[in-house]
Protein backbone atom coordinates (compact mmCIF):
# COMPACT_ATOMS: atom_id res chain seq x y z
CA UNK A 1 0.00 0.00 0.00
CA UNK A 2 1.28 3.67 -0.88
CA UNK A 3 1.49 5.53 1.42
CA UNK A 4 1.15 9.46 2.10
CA UNK A 5 4.26 9.91 3.80
CA UNK A 6 7.58 8.85 2.29
CA UNK A 7 10.99 9.21 3.20
CA UNK A 8 13.93 11.69 1.91
CA UNK A 9 16.00 8.62 2.68
CA UNK A 10 18.25 10.60 4.72
CA UNK A 11 16.75 9.79 8.47
CA UNK A 12 18.25 13.09 10.15
CA UNK A 13 16.29 15.44 7.19
CA UNK A 14 12.55 13.27 7.78
CA UNK A 15 13.21 13.93 11.33
CA UNK A 16 13.52 17.83 10.85
CA UNK A 17 10.62 18.00 8.44
CA UNK A 18 8.65 15.17 9.27
CA UNK A 19 9.22 13.15 6.42
CA UNK A 20 7.75 14.43 2.85
CA UNK A 21 4.51 13.90 1.82
CA UNK A 22 3.02 13.08 -1.80
CA UNK A 23 3.18 16.18 -3.67
CA UNK A 24 5.70 17.88 -2.16
CA UNK A 25 8.31 19.57 -3.76
CA UNK A 26 12.07 19.79 -2.38
CA UNK A 27 14.80 22.34 -3.55
CA UNK A 28 18.15 22.02 -2.15
CA UNK A 29 20.27 25.00 -2.13
CA UNK A 30 24.28 23.39 -2.83
CA UNK A 31 27.81 24.91 -3.62
CA UNK A 32 28.60 21.86 -5.47
CA UNK A 33 27.06 18.91 -8.21
CA UNK A 34 28.16 16.20 -6.21
CA UNK A 35 26.49 17.30 -2.87
CA UNK A 36 23.46 17.29 -5.17
CA UNK A 37 23.85 14.26 -6.70
CA UNK A 38 24.66 12.31 -3.39
CA UNK A 39 20.82 14.01 -1.57
CA UNK A 40 19.12 12.67 -4.58
CA UNK A 41 20.78 9.01 -4.84
CA UNK A 42 19.67 8.76 -1.21
CA UNK A 43 16.57 9.53 -2.30
CA UNK A 44 16.40 7.50 -5.04
CA UNK A 45 17.26 4.32 -3.67
CA UNK A 46 14.75 4.81 -0.58
CA UNK A 47 11.77 5.34 -3.71
CA UNK A 48 13.32 2.26 -4.82
CA UNK A 49 13.32 0.21 -1.54
CA UNK A 50 9.58 1.56 -1.37
CA UNK A 51 8.71 0.11 -4.51
CA UNK A 52 7.92 3.87 -6.05
CA UNK A 53 7.99 4.23 -9.85
CA UNK A 54 11.16 6.84 -10.19
CA UNK A 55 11.40 9.22 -13.05
CA UNK A 56 15.10 10.92 -14.17
CA UNK A 57 14.33 14.23 -15.52
CA UNK A 58 17.42 14.80 -17.29
CA UNK A 59 18.00 18.39 -19.29
CA UNK A 60 21.44 19.58 -17.28
CA UNK A 61 25.11 19.90 -18.96
CA UNK A 62 26.69 18.62 -15.58
CA UNK A 63 26.97 14.76 -15.58
CA UNK A 64 23.94 12.67 -15.55
CA UNK A 65 22.88 11.96 -11.77
CA UNK A 66 21.99 8.07 -12.50
CA UNK A 67 22.98 6.11 -14.99
CA UNK A 68 20.47 4.12 -16.81
CA UNK A 69 18.81 0.68 -15.04
CA UNK A 70 15.74 -1.18 -14.96
CA UNK A 71 14.36 0.82 -11.93
CA UNK A 72 14.57 4.39 -13.46
CA UNK A 73 13.09 6.07 -16.10
CA UNK A 74 15.05 8.72 -17.65
CA UNK A 75 13.69 11.17 -19.39
CA UNK A 76 15.33 14.07 -21.13
CA UNK A 77 14.05 17.44 -21.73
CA UNK A 78 15.77 20.78 -23.60
CA UNK A 79 15.70 23.23 -21.07
CA UNK A 80 17.58 25.62 -23.71
CA UNK A 81 13.85 25.56 -25.90
CA UNK A 82 12.55 28.37 -23.58
CA UNK A 83 10.51 27.98 -20.21
CA UNK A 84 7.44 27.81 -21.55
CA UNK A 85 8.27 24.60 -23.55
CA UNK A 86 10.00 23.42 -20.90
CA UNK A 87 7.16 23.56 -18.22
CA UNK A 88 4.71 22.24 -20.36
CA UNK A 89 6.76 19.12 -21.05
CA UNK A 90 7.43 18.68 -17.24
CA UNK A 91 3.39 19.31 -16.60
CA UNK A 92 2.09 16.60 -19.22
CA UNK A 93 5.03 14.10 -17.76
CA UNK A 94 3.31 14.56 -14.57
CA UNK A 95 0.22 14.45 -15.79
CA UNK A 96 0.87 10.96 -17.78
CA UNK A 97 2.59 9.27 -14.95
CA UNK A 98 1.01 10.28 -11.78
CA UNK A 99 1.37 11.87 -8.29
CA UNK A 100 2.76 9.09 -6.84
CA UNK A 101 5.70 8.38 -9.13
CA UNK A 102 8.49 10.25 -7.87
CA UNK A 103 10.54 12.70 -9.94
CA UNK A 104 14.17 13.76 -9.58
CA UNK A 105 15.37 16.60 -11.92
CA UNK A 106 19.02 17.93 -12.93
CA UNK A 107 20.30 20.50 -11.20
CA UNK A 108 18.64 24.14 -11.88
CA UNK A 109 22.27 25.57 -11.83
CA UNK A 110 24.26 24.18 -14.33
CA UNK A 111 27.19 26.33 -13.89
CA UNK A 112 28.21 25.49 -10.41
CA UNK A 113 31.41 23.38 -10.24
CA UNK A 114 31.90 19.79 -9.93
Amino acid sequence: MMHDRVSTGIRGIDDVVDGLRLGDNVVWQVDEIGQYGRLAARFAGQAKRDGRKLIYVRFGSHEPLFAPDSDTVIIELRADRGFERFAASVHRLIEKEGRRAFYVFDCLTDGIPT
